[in-house]
């Protein structure tokens, strides 16, 4: 059975990141490698992965060389470090052409990386998640539970976070579960909907909503 799998911020080929975020490797080679094994340990061929940003400071080509070692088909939300998914005149068409014509040089299914979007939303269980590199104050019908995933900010902000969003980035991950490696959408669905609904554009409303029936509302 095909699941679902959110991620962020891997950084793969990034060396200050070790020290930024005090990743515990010698090295971007051990870093890549682990993050790797790690992925695929929980990750099968078929199953799907969202990853909201900041993959890799690497080149398109250097990309390309982790995506096709990653279980899984891969789903891109562009992040602000994401400089792969664009070739030099900022057209995602034309890079992302480039980016499929490379995995199928190196012997990957060019289907390997699905989209690249700049947000996207869907459904699961009746849950609506809302994907996007940064976190949002407010995102689509929060206030009737939705989800919002992000990463961008390494575990710096869940301590201030309240409503139902949640930083799925790898640095999060080893926070919450001591791996760096993707989150299932069951197990983020599992926490999060828990959480009280915080929707400040709303408030009023949750405390008195109105009369659905009225036609004039």
């Amino acid at each position: 059975m095909t699941k679902i799998y959110i991620t962020s911020d891997c950084h793969y080929f990034h060396k200050n990141i070790l020290r930024y975020c005090n990743r515990p490797f010698k090295d971007v080679d051990e870093m890549n490698e682990e993050l790797i094994r790690q992925h695929n340990k929980i990750v099968k061929p078929d199953d799907i992965v969202y990853n909201l940003g900041d993959f890799t400071f690497g080149s398109a080509y250097q990309a390309v060389s982790i995506v096709k070692r990653l279980n899984g088909q891969h789903r891109f939300v562009c992040g602000n470090h994401d400089k792969w998914l664009f070739d030099s005149s900022y057209n995602s068409n034309n890079a992302y052409r480039e980016i499929q014509d490379e995995l199928l040089r190196v012997g990957a299914p060019k289907e390997k990386i699905e989209w690249i979007k700049d947000y996207y939303e869907f459904k699961h269980n009746g849950t609506l998640f809302c994907l996007m590199h940064f976190p949002l104050f407010t995102w689509h019908h929060s206030y009737k539970g939705s989800i919002n995933l992000y990463g961008h900010c390494h575990a710096s902000i869940e301590h201030m976070i309240k409503g139902r969003q949640m930083d799925v980035g790898v640095d999060n991950a080893f926070k919450l579960t001591g791996e760096y490696r993707p989150f299932s959408l069951e197990e983020v669905a599992r926490m999060l909907l828990k959480r009280d609904i915080v929707c400040p554009e709303m408030k009023d409303v949750m405390n008195d909503p109105w009369d659905k029936t009225d036609n004039n509302s």
